[in-house]
C-alpha cells in the first residue's frame, strides 16, 4: 500500500469513527424522549381504561336539578335539564299521562317522582333529596294553626320552615299547590296550600292535595 492509499484508508476509518460517535449520541439523546413518549402513552392508555371502567350515573339527580325543574316544563324540557332520560314507573296509556323517577346523587335512597300530563309536567314528589326540615313540631302546635293562614303565619307557630313534600297544579313556571310536612312527637303533620294559602290540614294521615 502507497503512502497515498494509506492516508485515505486512514481519513476514511477516522471519519466512519466520528460518524459512529455522532450517531451513539444521537441515540442517547433519543431515548429519553422515546421513552417519554411511551410514558405519555401508556398514561393515556390507562386514563382510557379508567373512563370506560368508571361507572356511569344514569337517572341521577341533584337538588338544585329538582328544584329547578318547574311546572309546565315539557319532558323534552327537564331532561335536557337532569341531563339523563328517568326511569319510567307509570304510564297510563292512551290519554298522556306519564311518570319518571330519578334517584338522588347526592344522599343515599333519595329519589324523585315526575309526573307528566300531556308531556307537561303537572307533579313532582320528592324523597331525602335534602328538603327534609329540622323541626321538631308538636300537637299543640298543629292545632294552633287554622285554614286560611298563610306559609309564614303557619312557619312562626311551627318555628320554622317544612319539608316539601309534593308540588303539583303545574303550569305557567310554577306549582299551584304544594304539601308541606313537619316531624310531630309521634305522626307526621300535613299542611297542603293552594296559591299559598292552606286549604287542609293532617295530623298523622296523608290526604289527596286540593284540587
Amino acid at each position: 500500500m502507497n503512502r497515498k492509499s494509506g492516508f485515505l484508508l486512514v481519513a476514511a476509518i477516522s471519519i466512519w469513527a466520528l460518524a459512529a460517535c455522532g450517531d451513539a449520541e444521537l441515540d442517547k439523546k433519543s431515548e429519553p424522549a422515546a421513552a417519554e413518549e411511551g410514558s405519555k402513552s401508556d398514561k393515556k392508555k390507562e386514563e382510557k381504561k379508567t373512563e370506560e371502567k368508571a361507572p356511569e350515573k344514569e337517572n341521577t339527580i341533584t337538588l338544585a336539578q329538582y328544584e329547578k325543574a318547574k311546572g309546565g316544563m315539557t319532558y323534552e324540557e327537564v331532561t335536557a335539564l337532569f341531563g339523563s332520560k328517568g326511569e319510567l314507573v307509570g304510564d297510563d296509556k292512551g290519554d298522556g299521562n306519564i311518570t319518571y323517577k330519578w334517584m338522588g346523587a347526592e344522599k343515599k335512597l333519595s329519589s324523585a317522582m315526575l309526573f307528566f300530563e300531556e308531556n307537561k309536567l303537572a307533579t313532582k314528589q320528592q324523597a331525602r333529596m335534602g328538603l327534609e326540615s329540622t323541626v321538631k313540631a308538636t300537637k299543640a302546635q298543629f292545632d294552633q294553626v287554622k285554614e286560611g293562614m298563610n306559609m309564614e303565619q303557619i312557619e312562626k307557630i311551627m318555628g320554622g320552615k317544612g319539608s316539601i313534600g309534593v308540588e303539583t297544579d303545574g303550569e305557567n313556571g310554577e306549582f299551584k299547590t304544594v304539601q308541606y310536612v313537619y316531624d310531630a312527637e309521634d305522626e307526621d303533620i300535613y299542611y297542603y296550600l293552594k296559591n299559598g294559602i292552606l286549604q287542609s290540614k293532617s295530623y298523622g294521615l296523608t290526604m289527596n292535595l286540593p284540587s
